[in-house]
């Protein structure tokens, strides 16, 4: 880029937590009609590098240059007024607004007498129209599921009109389909003189959309290259300071007898579904976006009622079970949304860990919090969590590290069958195969395991069997040894696979 004037330039950014140095002294550039990529592993400074940049969080020292003139980013709104529309990984929507007061919040059409819904509603089809969504603009957005949540963020950021679209996982909810729409239209703004920063922990995504990748490494600036001048392993290597030869890898436990039976599970979206996890079987359950995954694990879990049906946990009929007792039966659920659903983001890691465990090892109603804080600690230890101490709120961990302090909660509690919803979304390639390994040392001892993934090739390489749905109902039941790209996109919209 030599020559070239950076429409933005961060120099030597600083940011420091309580025990933790998340950025030191980071320098990026961005260009005029270029797609950036960040690059690094949770907790490697991305999301904290965008912040800053969005006003989320103001840097300790260091210096933000736009179009070639010092400036202050105090808040968003100094942001967008600069010409920078952010996306953040951890969605920021409003739940109990609708889609179109979120798309134009602060922002509302106004006429003589209030504010124009009908020009709001119109807009909002508008950029809606331009991703291929049907959404309703009335919609409550607490209404609708992860991946048209991250839909509306993205249309919401197109209605700013910047210089500079910042993504963090933008895809890590979307189908395939989805996906190529979004490239699309990242390429038109580029082709538009835009500028793209783009983050991804999908290595394949990088390669296609990306002109140039920068690449941080514990709060520190490892390097920046042309996309054409670098490969996955030296990426990788870049990241991790190490080799990981196997993205997917799969570990075999020894199939028992019966973990989890379904049988006839009606629950609104959901149609009939019968099926059973043994014990040590990893299933997978794969299917488009609204094919019901979530609704069947939640089903399952209890936190959905069923309108008809059984849910048997081994020999025994938990049907009528609440989700406490389920857990007390070792029924675990890792929510796709760990944010919302799955974590207490202002408490600490510790109390997020034993907080389905807290009566554990008490005497006459005593907690006895030094034994428990001992169990704690050798969970964060097991599973790396990167964190300065138990005491550290979980909210300033990275996306994998959170994800881990919910394995951990698991393991603490006990479990018998494992659910998991998109456990490996928005995590890098190292916290991907330490999750892979989390489920494979559970299979080993004994549990069953579901998990529901958007990303074929981990369901081909992780499960023994994998269900598919279509529309709630299963479509396809297909074995580790007969499943192939193929037939398992087949059943996802809904045809008849021969296995």
């Amino acid at each position: 880029m030599s020559g070239r004037i950076p429409i933005l330039r961060m120099s030597g950014i600083k940011k420091n937590f309580p025990g933790v140095t998340a950025l030191d002294g980071v320098d990026i550039e961005v260009y005029e009609g270029e797609v950036l990529a960040i690059l690094g592993e949770n907790g490697a400074g991305k999301s904290t590098l965008l912040n800053i940049l969005n006003g989320v969080l103001p840097a300790d020292s260091g210096q933000i240059f736009f179009r070639g003139k010092d400036v202050a980013i105090r808040s968003p709104h100094d942001a967008q007024k600069l010409g920078i529309a952010f996306i953040p990984q951890e969605l920021a929507l409003i739940g109990p607004l609708t889609v179109q007061e979120n798309m134009f919040l602060s922002r509302e059409f106004c006429k003589h007498l209030g504010i124009d819904w009908q020009k709001m509603r119109e807009q909002s089809r508008k950029y809606l129209e331009i991703l291929g969504v049907e959404i309703d603009p009335n919609e409550k957005v607490e209404n609708l599921p992860i991946a048209e949540q991250q839909l509306v963020e993205i249309a919401r950021a197109l209605t700013l009109d910047a210089n500079i679209f910042v993504m963090d996982e933008p895809t890590s909810a979307l189908t395939d389909k989805e996906i190529e729409l979004l490239f699309r239209i990242i390429r038109s703004l580029r082709d538009q003189g835009k500028s793209v920063i783009f983050v991804s922990h999908r290595m394949d995504e990088i390669f296609e959309i990306a002109d140039r990748v920068t690449v941080l490494r514990g709060g520190k600036l490892i390097g920046s290259k042309p996309i054409n001048e670098v490969d996955v392993d030296g990426l990788i290597f870049m990241m991790t300071g190490e080799s990981i030869h196997e993205r997917y890898f799969k570990k075999f436990a020894e199939i028992g007898t019966c973990a989890l039976k379904v049988e006839s599970l009606n629950s609104g979206f959901i149609k009939d579904i019968s099926f059973e996890v043994k014990k040590g079987e990893v299933v997978g359950l794969a299917g488009l976006l609204g094919s019901g995954r979530t609704e069947l694990l939640e089903s399952i879990y209890g936190v959905r009622p069923i309108d008809s049906g059984k849910i048997f946990l081994g020999n025994e009929d938990v049907t009528l079970f609440d989700v406490e007792k389920r857990i007390e039966r070792g029924l675990i659920y890792i929510p796709e949304d760990r944010e919302r659903k799955g974590l207490f983001l202002d408490l600490s890691v510790f109390s997020n860990i034993v907080a389905t465990t807290i009566s554990e090892d008490a005497r006459f109603g005593i907690v006895n919090e030094k034994m428990q804080s001992k169990k704690s600690q050798l969970l964060v230890e097991g599973l790396s969590i990167v964190t300065p101490s138990l005491h550290n709120t979980v909210k300033n961990l990275s996306g994998g590290n959170r994800q881990k302090v919910l394995l951990a909660r698991a393991l603490k509690t006990g479990i018998d069958v494992l659910l998991l919803n998109e456990p490996t979304r928005g995590i890098d390639v190292k916290a991907k195969t330490e999750v892979y390994n989390f489920m494979y040392e559970i299979a080993e001892q004994g549990a069953g395991v579901i998990f529901s993934s958007s990303e074929l090739p981990e369901l081909l390489a992780v499960s023994d069997t994998i269900l598919v749905l279509h529309e709630g109902r299963i479509t396809a039941r297909i074995p580790r040894n007969k499943a192939t790209k193929s037939n398992v996109l087949t059943a996802m919209f809904g045809q008849e696979v021969v296995t």
